[in-house]
């Protein structure tokens, strides 16, 4: 299996020479994993196994390693480039070239060693030699004089060489070509940023800014970064008591709470279908929302807004306080009106009871004020009635129908002996409602005279026969008269005397005026 490469950076800061520390993927209690043999090169030595190619020789054992910030040096102070290379043994004689770095290019700065760019790898379980290619010449050289840098024979068998040109025998100087490895393993928490890390703030604590991993701190991280974070639950879940902004939930972030909150809609009006308290609308707490009416947060039905949340109308059924009743219907003349009001006379509404209703206070028109039609007895005098005393007595001082009593209306008035209702003067009943009576100024049947008095010695006696109307008669007042002339003349004793001629004469004109005399003084009663 190949080497995997994590990561790769250019190292700037001097390294010791052979410093080698594994970072392990995972650190567990046991035996080592990995070995390292790393051969600098010896003048004394006169060979090197062909099973060991330039550098140093890891064997990795049980699980994946990471080898974390690798470089290698070599020894060379002549200009030219340097590649990291790692090779994996086949077998003994055979290596298969796993990684070929990127050239570093560097100057002929004086300095005889020359580091290559800096790598973090992770190697599967297997035998591996890490080490170095320069390059002079514009050619990829390396030296595999025994004596220098190791025996590189088997380079011939290896298919991965085949592509590079011989290599350079001549050794640098008499210093040994060595290949040096360097493995830096970053310690977190050191106050030093290297490696793999992304910070080191030089302490183990998880609520600043940078963990004790040397990762910075980050919402989701599970670890709550003081001044910065709320609440931090590593989840990406916004319908929890964390959102994933790391806030700490609340009522109007736009996230319903589950098991705390009905709903969120994000905002700060309560006539929507989620109240402020992210408590979904219903009628009865108190705020108009879709579909409403009215809300006035109360289960009273009849004080303006009934309990369904509708506002209170005359026909609802329901009686308002300013209402006297409300059967739900539009009938107007049934025992409740449309406009919500008992019924009753003057409304201007006709019900079963009434007659007419005219919506007035006029008495004396065409509709009582007790919403009756105009009748003669009801006590109100309408403009066809001379009177209207409320009963139906005859004698009083209205009629029957309403009229004002008078003489000859045929009912007999207080005041009245008799009334027959005509305008006959000498029958049973005068014109003046009155029993015919001698005296009374009315020649009735059965009288000679009636002078309106019943006084003797005027001519007419008190039992209204014509005085002196003896049988033979009297002479004359002068001469005493022949007999049969009649009553004598006045003489000179004060006796009025007349012949029957002259009473004849006389007595018409009396009856008319008792007669006269008695209408005028019946007219001004």
């Amino acid at each position: 299996m190949a080497a995997k490469l994590i990561d790769s950076f250019t190292w700037s800061a001097p390294l010791v020479a052979l410093a080698f520390t594994l970072a392990p993927a995972s650190a567990v209690a046991g035996p080592p994993q990995l070995s390292f043999d790393s051969w600098n090169g010896d003048n004394n030595v006169s060979t090197r196994p062909a099973s060991h190619s330039p550098g140093s020789h890891i064997t990795v054992a049980n699980e994946t390693e990471t080898l974390a910030s690798v470089a290698v040096r070599v020894d060379l102070n002549i200009g030219g480039s340097l590649k990291f290379v790692v090779f994996r043994h086949v077998d003994d004689n055979q290596h298969e070239l796993i990684y070929v770095s990127q050239p570093k290019f560097f100057a002929d700065d004086g300095m005889s060693w020359k580091q290559s760019n800096v790598f973090t790898l992770e190697l599967p379980p297997g035998n591996y030699d890490i080490g170095a290619i320069a390059s002079v010449g514009g050619d990829w050289q390396f030296d595999y004089v025994p004596a220098s840098i190791g025996n590189f024979s088997s380079q011939v068998k290896n298919p991965n060489f085949a592509n590079y040109p011989l290599p350079n025998i001549e050794g640098h100087h008499t210093s040994d070509a060595a290949v040096r490895l360097y493995v830096i393993n970053p310690i977190c928490g050191d106050g030093v940023v290297e490696g793999n890390e992304v910070c080191d703030d030089n302490n183990h604590n998880n609520s600043d800014g940078c963990l004790d991993t040397c990762v910075p701190a980050s919402c989701g991280d599970a670890q709550v970064w003081v001044g910065h974070e709320d609440c931090d639950d590593a989840n990406d879940n916004n319908h929890d008591a964390c959102l994933n902004t790391c806030e700490v939930a609340s009522c109007g972030d736009g996230f319903t709470w589950v098991g705390h909150e009905d709903c969120d809609d994000a905002n700060d009006n309560n006539h929507d279908i989620c109240l402020n308290t992210c408590v979904e609308a219903s009628c009865g707490d108190g705020y108009v929302g879709p579909g409403e009416g009215c809300d006035d947060a109360n289960f009273e039905d009849d004080d303006g807004c009934s309990n369904t949340c509708v506002a209170a109308s005359c026909g609802d059924g329901i009686v308002q306080l300013d209402e006297a009743c409300d059967d739900a219907n539009m009938v107007d003349d049934d025992d409740c009106t449309n406009a919500c009001t008992a019924p009753t006379c003057g409304d201007g509404i006709v019900q079963a009871a009434e007659g007419c209703d005219d919506a007035n206070g006029v008495n004396d028109d065409d509709c009582t004020n007790m919403c009756t039609t105009p009748a003669c007895g009801d006590g109100i005098v309408q403009d066809s009635e001379a009177c209207d005393d409320g009963n139906r007595e005859p004698g009083d001082e209205c009629t029957n129908d309403c009229g004002s009593p008078s003489c000859g209306d045929g009912i007999i008035q207080a005041g009245e002996a008799c009334d027959d209702g005509n305008q006959v003067e000498d029958d049973a009943c005068t014109n003046m409602c009155a029993a015919p009576t001698c005296g009374d100024g009315i020649v009735q049947p059965g009288e000679t005279c009636d002078d309106g008095n019943t006084d003797d010695g005027d001519g007419c006696g008190f039992d209204c026969t014509l005085e002196g109307d003896e049988s033979g008669g009297g002479g004359d007042g002068e001469t005493g008269g022949e007999t049969g002339d009649g009553p004598a003349a006045h003489n000179e004793d004060g006796c009025h005397c007349s012949s029957d001629d002259e009473r004849r004469r006389g007595a018409p004109l009396l009856v008319f005026g008792l007669g006269l005399a008695a209408m005028i003084r019946r007219r001004w009663r």
